[in-house]
């Protein structure tokens, strides 16, 4: 199970809302109409990034085993849904109002701590005033 992030700008988060699909050409679609969807939401190689959704559930699982909570799912505090799902239900976003914020919740924090791609696509989403979406698959 993989992680798939990308930041977006208000713009293209738009675009993405009103046409789901999209997500398929930013993620998993390596062709000609997927370097043109890319182009045309202003997205960079270094906003696209992901990581082993596993490995980040057992160390929240973890952490709440050795402070004595109850088993922790993560929690990405997203601001609502699109219609696109990756293979583990729909797809999430957080506005770029809200991406600041998310960054201190514990999902984000070990995200950042567990890869420097995420690291660094979460601190120029929020210096740039992006969105993030993302969706398990």
């Amino acid at each position: 199970m993989w992680l798939n992030v990308v930041a977006l700008s208000s713009d293209a988060l738009a675009k993405v809302q009103k046409s789901p699909d999209l997500l398929e050409k930013l993620w998993f679609d390596d062709d000609e109409a997927a370097t043109k969807a890319t182009a045309d939401l202003g997205v960079a190689p270094a906003d696209v990034s992901g990581l082993d959704y596993l490995s980040l559930s057992g160390a929240l699982e973890a952490m709440a085993e050795a402070t004595g909570d109850d088993e922790a799912e993560p929690d990405f505090g997203a601001t609502g849904e699109l219609d696109y799902d990756a293979g583990y239900g729909p797809a999430e976003y957080l506005a770029p109002t809200d991406v600041k914020a998310a960054m201190e919740n514990t999902t984000w924090s070990f995200a950042a701590e567990m890869d420097e791609e995420v690291a660094a696509l979460l601190e120029a989403a929020t210096a740039n005033n992006k969105a993030l979406v993302f969706a398990v698959s």
